[in-house]
């Protein structure tokens, strides 16, 4: 069994008093940072390697930064084959992470100059009457006609 940064340090309590020493990084470092970077933050890499944290992130930010970026890629690459799948949820998180999509209404006069976006969430808050009232401006602002019928109750559509 190799001996590792993490088995080092558990098996050692005076290992921190290595930061003392000049730090040399070596093949098996250099590979234990890379896969640490993965789940792990800079202080408690340095933590495992008995390092301070500008040590690690002079000897390793290579490492450091491409385990992460690997991990990203993993995770993504797999939410990505559930989106293509057709689970919905994931589908749903990758267009709004990834595709710029969002729940926001974004309000564009007739030359497409962009208004501030309108967030529907304030709607929550109005009374039955407040809501009734304010129908008719919500229907031409999100493209309804504006006219047509009673406006709904909130009980009746939720605006979540």
């Amino acid at each position: 069994m190799s001996d590792s940064a993490a088995e080092r340090a558990l098996a050692n309590p005076a290992f921190t008093a290595q930061q003392n020493k000049a730090h040399v990084p070596t093949d098996q470092t250099r590979e234990e940072v890379r896969r640490f970077a993965k789940v792990c933050d800079q202080q408690q890499i340095a933590l495992l390697l008995g390092v301070s944290t500008d040590t690690l992130q002079r000897h390793y930010r290579f490492e450091l930064d491409i385990g992460r970026v690997e991990s990203v890629a993993a995770v993504g690459s797999k939410l990505l084959q559930k989106a293509l799948a057709g689970h919905t949820p994931e589908m749903i998180f990758y267009l709004k992470s990834r595709g710029g999509w969002s729940e926001k209404v974004r309000l564009a006069n007739a030359d497409g100059d962009n208004f501030a976006p309108l967030d529907l969430s304030a709607l929550e808050s109005l009374t039955p009457d407040e809501l009734a009232a304010a129908a008719p401006i919500l229907r031409l602002l999100l493209g309804g006609q504006g006219t047509g019928g009673p406006a709904p109750r909130p009980t009746d559509t939720p605006l979540h």
